[in-house]
């Protein structure tokens, strides 16, 4: 009987220690997409800062890729969107080369 009564203590007490870690895993969840976008918004201010400017395609990320046309880049794509534009500059049309930009 007393057996059967520590068992069950020790049951309840599992139960409460699982819902305790779901929560403390879905708080440290929640902090690491937190997080993430918070380090989203600190790279576009820094590199607005820069002088860089907002994808000409999806309008949401900063510009990290150009189009070069002879001595010319368009600087106007995100790491996103370069991939999908090709060669072809999505602000003149012309065709060249996709090159990405560093800022340090």
């Amino acid at each position: 009987m007393e057996l059967s009564r520590d068992v069950l203590k020790l049951q309840a007490e599992c139960s409460r220690l699982r819902c305790k870690l779901n929560k403390t895993q879905h708080q440290l969840s929640m902090g690491f997409k937190v997080r993430r976008a918070l380090l989203k918004r600190i790279r576009k201010q820094r590199m607005v800062a820069a002088g860089l400017g907002q994808c000409v395609i999806c309008l949401d990320d900063v510009t990290m890729w150009g189009i070069l046309h002879k001595n010319t880049v368009h600087l106007s794509m995100c790491t996103t969107c370069a991939p999908k534009a090709g060669s072809k500059c999505p602000v003149c049309r012309q065709p060249g080369s996709l090159v990405q930009i560093f800022v340090s």
